[in-house]
């Protein structure tokens, strides 16, 4: 064993590693920050409730939901919020992103939630793109491929979106609720 953190909750959260740290949450409340290599935590952010959802890193900002509800952008450096968005409910999965098909250099960040929405927010400001609406709880971590979101929902549904307009392309109703990620690779 190199290291190990405790904290005072159970961790239901992936861990996430990128330039050196390693990005969790825990039932705690707290996103964390750790050195990879010592593990020395590097800093602590409170959210308001259990950060069950796994952190999203890109560029110099973490990404993560809460089951407070809200969607968090911090600093990666030192934990600082950057912005946050409030959803009608808790947010459990990990978020996606995605180069923006209309703002040429920007980041669009996506992300589900138990409110029944899939959230379009722009990486920087925290501005809603879009929002898109289904029958029941998103909590799938969106793909993205060929200008389309692919995301599976509560509602027994995949719904392939057009990721510039948030139009439906198609959807596939599978039988039951989808509550893992999927992955595009080849056009599949």
């Amino acid at each position: 064993l190199k290291w190990q953190l405790r904290t005072d909750g159970p961790i239901k959260s992936s861990a996430v590693i990128a330039d050196g740290r390693v990005f969790v949450g825990s039932n705690d409340g707290h996103v964390y920050a750790l050195d990879l290599s010592t593990g020395r935590r590097l800093w602590a952010f409170k959210t308001q409730d259990a950060v069950e959802a796994p952190p999203l890193s890109v560029g110099r900002s973490v990404f993560v939901g809460s089951s407070d509800g809200t969607f968090y952008a911090l600093d990666a450096a030192s934990g600082e919020l950057r912005w946050k968005h409030v959803t009608g409910d808790k947010i459990l999965a990990a978020a996606g992103w995605a180069a923006s098909p209309t703002d040429a250099g920007k980041t669009w960040i996506l992300v589900g939630s138990y409110d029944n929405n899939l959230h379009c927010l722009d990486a920087d400001s925290g501005r809603v793109v879009w929002t898109f609406v289904s029958d029941n709880y998103i909590n799938a971590t969106p793909a993205v491929a060929d200008g389309k979101v692919i995301v599976g929902g509560c509602d027994d549904v995949v719904h392939v979106l057009d990721l510039a307009k948030c139009k439906p392309v198609t959807q596939v109703a599978v039988g039951a609720p989808i509550v893992a990620g999927g992955a595009v690779a080849g056009g599949k």
